[in-house]
């Protein structure tokens, strides 16, 4: 192959990526248009929205929250059997200061539903301020993808000492995910220690 050949089809993956990336946050606007406003959550609590239905993602899911903290994190943690190799802040967004000492707002997640880029996570944060934000990451391993679960349907009383699992990838020739506790929202790690990769999706508050 030649160094044109590699240029062009590097050039051709970044305007996928970008176009991609694009209909993702235009997504995002519209669902917020068209609902006209944010879910209504109990206070402290998060919990799932169902009504996500974008074509451009797969292994989708979208929570609502309405939390007592005025901060929302979102982070991902890369474990290699039951070793951390990775731990990464996605995202964050807080109430406007002087405005809000709470915050709720809406996080959404999945993976392109796009030939070569499936192991491309997207994620996007609205907070009721009509703050976005979104990012991209890219899950790395050896093997090809294995399993994959979501957000607890139940949802979770917000604790800020604690971070909540939004969604869970392991990757391995008989890969597994463990669930989130149904009261903690954590994960048995151990669990997930056959697994070549494990990627961990959480949101924290503070």
């Amino acid at each position: 192959m030649t160094k044109k050949s590699i240029q062009l089809i590097t050039i051709s993956v970044l305007i996928t990526f970008v176009v991609v990336s694009l209909g993702f946050i235009s997504y995002i606007k519209y669902l917020d248009g068209k609902e006209n406003k944010l879910s209504k959550v109990p206070q402290n609590r998060i919990q799932i929205n169902n009504k996500q239905d974008s074509l451009l993602l797969k292994e989708q899911g979208m929570v609502d929250f309405n939390a007592n903290e005025n901060k929302a994190i979102v982070l991902i943690e890369h474990y290699q059997k039951d070793k951390l190799k990775e731990k990464k802040e996605l995202l964050s967004v807080s109430a406007e200061s002087g405005t809000r000492e709470k915050l709720s707002g809406r996080i959404q997640w999945g993976m392109f539903n796009k030939e070569g880029f499936e192991n491309n996570l997207m994620v996007a944060i609205e907070s009721n301020e009509g703050i976005q934000t979104s990012t991209e990451y890219m899950m790395k391993s050896k093997t090809s993808g294995g399993t994959s679960i979501g957000f607890n349907p139940d949802g979770y009383e917000i604790d800020k000492k604690r971070k909540y699992a939004l969604g869970v990838w392991g990757f391995g020739e008989e890969a597994i995910t463990s669930s989130p506790d149904i009261e903690t929202g954590e994960l048995d790690i151990e669990a997930m220690a056959s697994n070549d990769d494990s990627f961990i999706l959480y949101v924290m508050f503070k």
